[in-house]
This record gives structure tokens, C-alpha cells and sequence, in this order.
């Protein structure tokens, strides 16, 4: 799977995802975080990823309806990275791929993850190893 990134004007952060879904001729579907300062980036994600996301986000985000939670589908990831089921995982690593996840780490905010899922989601991704895991996110005050 192939993620590009790339900075467009304004607040908005548009991440391409293909590869794992077939050619990436498909549109993609775009998510805002309408300027809200300590949000996630807007990502754009196939839509048959936003389909396999949608029962996730209804079982790990139980307080927003699961059309709700994939306005930011990182945060979906992130929290299935988080707590979720084994099963859960590994369907979720196979049908989006390792880079999806590492994106979910790269954006990470501040108590998305605990200490032991953070240490192990950085390892088990090539990210760092036992030693040298970064910090965990941090509330930065201005």
C-alpha cells in the first residue's frame, strides 16, 4: 500500500491511499477537520476502506454514531490499534496495510494510545525498537 501525503491550502491534509484496494483509480472520499485546532489531518481513504472501517467505528467508538467517527477514520484506527480484539486487528492490518497504521501512529494525539499499545504498534511496524520508542503524544499548551 502506497501513502502519499500532501499539504494543500488551508487547514487540510490530504493523505492518497492505494494498493490495497485494487489500482487506486477510485475516487477517494475526503474528510475535513474544519479548521479545528488539535484534530487529526482530513484523509482521504478508498471508500471500500471507509465500508470495513464502518462496524469498527460502531464497535470501538461507542459515543458518536460510526458515520461520525469516520469524519476523522485515523481516529477509528487508532482507537482499534488501541483496544481492540486480536481478531479485530489483524483483520483491520490486512485489509488496510502496515502503512495505514503507521499513519495512524505519525498522527497520533495526545491520549489516543496508552503506553503498552504505543510501544508495541512502534516495534511490531519497524518504527523503534525496545529501547528507543518514542514519547508518547503530549498536550501542547500555547
Amino acid at each position: 500500500m502506497c501513502i502519499s501525503a500532501q499539504l494543500l491550502l488551508g487547514d487540510m491534509i490530504s493523505t492518497q491511499i492505494s494498493g490495497a484496494r485494487g489500482n487506486g483509480l477510485a475516487q477517494p472520499i475526503s474528510f475535513n477537520t474544519d479548521g479545528v485546532a488539535g484534530q487529526q489531518p482530513a484523509v482521504a481513504m478508498h471508500p471500500d476502506d471507509i465500508d470495513f472501517l464502518r462496524p469498527l467505528a460502531a464497535k470501538y467508538i461507542g459515543w458518536k454514531t460510526p458515520e461520525q467517527a469516520l469524519t476523522h477514520p485515523l481516529r477509528v484506527v487508532a482507537q482499534v490499534m488501541n483496544i481492540g480484539e486480536h481478531e479485530d486487528l489483524q483483520a483491520m492490518s490486512g485489509a488496510l496495510g502496515d502503512d495505514t497504521l503507521r499513519s495512524a501512529l505519525h498522527h497520533a494525539e495526545a491520549g489516543q494510545f496508552n503506553a503498552r499499545s504505543w510501544a508495541y504498534w512502534h516495534c511490531r511496524l519497524g518504527l523503534a525498537g525496545v529501547d528507543a520508542v518514542p514519547p508518547l503524544p503530549q498536550r501542547q499548551f500555547v
